[in-house]
């Protein structure tokens, strides 16, 4: 990867609906040159694909909560299957030190939480955190 690479890298994680258009006049590139570029980290995997972000809130989700999972034995494969098979599970992080997992959970209500971390409670330790606030939500990183 060059430089070009990288400004290719930084506009799309700005804007992922980004027209090549666009995107070549920001790079510096013809735009056969630039979706050639695109292509081409996209088949390395380094783009991984385009999304859309959502407003929680807006659609029913109004707590963002914070799982800190310990689990061992059999019941690891079964709180791994559960979260694969929740949709309000956002992110899963296999962790080292005395947690196993740290999980992103939205739920529309405190109802909702508590009834999924009793689910969660029966396979595992849950600590559980409500996010009040996310002062850095998401950022655009630099390429190394």
């Amino acid at each position: 990867m060059d430089s070009i690479d990288h400004k290719i890298i930084v506009e799309l994680q700005r804007d992922g609906r980004l027209s090549l258009t666009d995107l070549s006049k920001k790079i510096g590139l013809s735009i056969p040159a630039c979706k050639e570029r695109v292509e081409r980290l996209e088949e390395k995997d380094v783009i991984q694909g385009f999304t859309t972000k959502i407003n929680l809130k807006k659609i029913g989700y109004d707590l963002l909560a914070i799982l800190r999972i310990r689990v061992a034995g059999p019941n690891i494969k079964k709180i791994l299957q559960h979260f694969k098979s929740n949709h309000q599970v956002l992110e899963c992080h296999r962790v080292t030190g005395e947690d196993c997992y740290i999980v992103k959970l939205a739920v529309p209500s405190l109802e909702t939480l508590d009834e999924d971390v009793v689910k969660m409670a029966s396979l595992a330790d849950v600590t559980t955190s409500i996010v009040l606030s996310s002062p850095v939500e998401s950022r655009v990183i630099q390429p190394v």
